[in-house]
């Protein structure tokens, strides 16, 4: 499986708190065990207009994991046959050892974002979903 996280830094440790303005994205086969970084050249948008099948298409990615996400970059992604986990974890090494543990879970319809404030920023900022 390939997945997907938003990071704030090209090291690629720092989970990003918003997936559609993250600086990066952490790409990680499971099988392989291989990784690369890639920059989110969509980063900069306005609310509900996040196209991240466009960044991350020719990458194969299986999955997304964030923190934040809004919920027309949900629909996309799903779309694109892409699913998408929420998780709690500050750093990628910690999310990647979820996916071995198998523990992921969706989104609550709650926990989607539904605004594009503040909170968005660089992508260091806590970020708070309604």
């Amino acid at each position: 499986m390939k997945l997907c996280i938003p990071t704030v830094s090209f090291e690629g440790v720092k989970v990003s708190k918003h997936f559609g303005n993250a600086p990066y994205f952490f790409i990680y086969d499971t099988e392989n065990e291989t990784s690369e970084v890639i920059s989110n050249s969509n980063k900069i948008h306005e609310h509900n207009m996040c196209n991240p099948i466009g960044v991350i298409a020719d990458k194969n990615v299986d999955a997304v994991v964030c923190f934040g996400i809004g919920e027309g970059a949900i629909r996309n992604l799903k779309r694109g046959g892409i699913d998408v986990f929420k998780t709690d974890r500050n750093l990628v090494s910690e999310v990647l050892q979820d996916s071995k543990d198998n523990k992921f879970s969706n989104f609550d319809e709650g926990h989607i974002c539904s605004e594009h404030d503040n909170h968005h920023g660089n992508g260091n900022d806590i970020h708070a979903c309604h």
